[in-house]
């Protein structure tokens, strides 16, 4: 007995063909099952993801329960208020001064920006933050005098990954950047 050779490109165009025509029967007999099922995904994707923020979300110090982020508080039309991350820079040194029971406080900002480095010009993201940063969360530099950074208001601090980006593998430190924004641009030693 011969059986006839199947050619697996007719196999595939046949499954394709009939799932094409399963899922066009689908969507037009039984639109508010299609709803349905894309609706619960929608969900479960986004339950997922937050979830997975909050997991992550300050676990990593062991004084987790002792930090706070200060939101400030907007209201908008309707009588809701809208949240945000963004405070007065002033709020920091007057936390520390009004409320004793606070121990440090520490600003961060995030900023889009350009970074000069000789003639190469880069845009990235960039955090200005108090010194207090480093003490506040336990990080460590891993090249670099952390005494000086935190007293020169002209030092930044990068990443590995941001140094290794603006420098390839020469050593960063001592070398100098140029912030070129309209508040904070300035020149700043690695």
């Amino acid at each position: 007995v011969v059986s006839p050779r199947v050619e697996p490109r007719a196999v595939a165009e046949a499954a394709t063909s009939v799932a094409a025509r399963l899922l066009a029967w689908v969507i037009r007999e039984k639109p508010a099952a299609v709803l349905g099922l894309a609706t619960g995904i929608a969900c479960c994707l986004l339950l997922g993801a937050f979830v997975a923020r909050e997991v992550r979300t300050n676990r990593v110090h062991p004084r987790a329960g002792e930090i706070y982020r200060v939101l400030r508080g907007t209201g908008v039309s309707g009588g809701d208020v809208q949240m945000t991350g963004r405070t007065s820079g002033a709020l920091g040194p007057a936390v520390l001064e009004e409320m004793p029971r606070v121990e440090q406080a520490v600003r961060v900002l995030r900023r889009d920006t350009w970074v000069r480095v000789g003639d190469q010009v880069y845009s990235d993201e960039f955090c200005l933050a108090d010194p207090g940063l480093f003490e506040l969360f336990g990080l460590k530099l891993k090249a670099g005098d952390l005494a000086s950074f935190k007293t020169d208001r002209g030092t930044v601090a990068l990443t590995p990954a941001m140094a290794t980006r603006l420098f390839g593998e020469e050593d960063p430190i001592g070398r100098t950047i140029k912030i070129e924004e309209a508040n904070l641009g300035a020149e700043y030693r690695v």
